[in-house]
């Protein structure tokens, strides 16, 4: 970590913002060994040259009927304003959107999703999504390409696949830097380890100078605390691959932060949207803000609440007190950082 210690300190108790100049949206492009550059979205003029990462995002069973009975857009409405001021939004999207959709009944696991869902995520400027996690191939192969292709009619990037690794990312630009981003899942029985590395490295050798960052689908769901072979093997992906971060999902609750060799490992993003609410933790989330200065990426910590699936910016105590959970499950050096909501690299 090359910022000192009285830096930080500095930082956060001054009022005085980070400076950027108004930025140009760069149009993701989805990059895959075996398909030519696809572009997506449109150029703009944004406030805030950066990406937002949010976490788990399930548009089906419950979260249909809020949608069916209120509109989906009632769910992203809070965050509307966040949302538009930033460059790109990506998500990890915990479902299919086939064409033959049917409603998952309550209590089901099988994840499926409307197109009227999906273009509530276009509606309100998410421009990249994950399928690297075990619900992209609920409704089979079909469901699986079905999603593709809606995804692209809605100008929506997306990467990964629940059963290997797909050799493919999404470039977004942050300031002076191309960010690039793949997906990995560790929640199944094809997983290969050795080939998941090896792909990843070749991705490596095509991003050269920029930043990779690393959406893993990993853990034990509902427990706050990262631990196992989720912790042995994002260590392993910055080992021995170029990431810059690895950003995880899966457990449904956010978990710490991890320094390891100066790169930043968070576990898991948590819910954004999702119709679990047996538990405080299932209900909360964290939105990473990614930022670029002289090359090097800050990250921003977003605390979220959600009230029957609609996500909230958390605030006072309630911000706190998550960023103190947090903070208790990460590296013990990390803690004033995400008390105070940034992290420099």
């Amino acid at each position: 970590m090359r910022k000192s210690f009285l830096f930080l300190l500095i930082v956060t108790f001054s009022t005085f913002p980070i400076s950027k100049d108004e930025g140009v949206l760069w149009s993701p492009v989805i990059v895959s060994s075996d398909s030519k550059e696809k572009e997506s979205g449109s150029e703009e003029k944004t406030k805030s040259d950066s990406i937002l990462f949010i976490g788990d995002i399930m548009l089906g069973r419950y979260v249909e009927t809020i949608g069916i009975r209120e509109g989906f857009d009632t769910l992203f409405a809070p965050l509307a304003t966040l949302f538009a001021s930033s460059t790109y939004v990506v998500g990890n999207l915990e479902g299919a959107a086939p064409k033959a959709h049917e409603k998952t009944p309550s209590g089901g696991f099988r994840f499926s999703f409307s197109h009227e869902a999906l273009k509530a995520l276009s509606d309100h400027r998410v421009t990249g999504v994950s399928l690297a996690n075990n619900h992209s191939s609920d409704t089979g192969q079909e469901g699986y390409d079905d999603t593709l292709r809606k995804l692209s009619e809605l100008s929506i990037s997306s990467f990964g696949h629940s059963l290997f690794f797909k050799k493919e990312y999404i470039t977004m630009r942050v300031g002076s830097t191309d960010v690039s981003v793949t997906g990995v899942n560790l929640i199944t029985p094809e997983f290969k380890e050795k080939e998941t590395i090896l792909g990843i490295k070749e991705l490596c050798e095509e991003i050269k100078d920029g930043a990779l960052l690393i959406f893993m689908h990993a853990g034990d769901e509902y427990e706050t605390m990262q631990s196992g072979y989720q912790v042995t093997f994002a260590r392993k992906l910055i080992d021995e691959t170029c990431a810059r971060a690895i950003i995880g999902s899966h457990p449904h609750v956010v978990q710490g932060i991890e320094k390891y060799k100066d790169k930043y490992i968070f576990y898991s993003l948590g819910n954004f949207i999702f119709d679990q609410y047996f538990s405080k933790e299932t209900m909360e989330g964290l939105i990473l803000k990614v930022e670029e200065s002289s090359n090097k990426l800050i990250f921003t910590l977003l605390p979220t609440s959600s009230e029957k699936s609609t996500p909230y910016l958390a605030e006072g105590t309630n911000r706190e007190k998550i960023l103190q959970r947090i903070a208790e499950a990460s590296s013990p050096e990390l803690k004033l950082s995400i008390l105070y909501g940034i992290i420099y690299e």
